[in-house]
């Protein structure tokens, strides 16, 4: 039976998330650096206009999304790598 931590997998609350994106340009930079949204690992989702959620996430050791969040609306799990929005 695999692990918490061989199968990671992204837990939301919707109501924290403004949409802004920046977690998408502090993903690329780290990953790929350049700042372009296009080439990050987690996307800003707007589902309407009150509900936007971060999803396709891969779960960085030390994720720059949560560092970037001006919300603080990411946050990573020290129990078991979960990041929570």
């Amino acid at each position: 039976m695999p692990t918490i931590h061989e199968k990671k997998f992204v837990s939301g609350d919707p109501s924290k998330c403004i949409g802004c994106t920046v977690c998408e340009y502090a993903c690329s930079m780290k990953h790929e650096n350049t700042y372009n949204p296009t080439k990050s690992r987690i996307r800003a989702v707007r589902l309407n206009s009150f509900v936007n959620l971060a999803v396709a996430c891969r779960l960085c050791e030390d994720p720059p999304c949560v560092a970037a969040c001006p919300r603080d609306a990411l946050s990573q799990s020290e129990e078991n790598g979960v990041i929570i929005v």
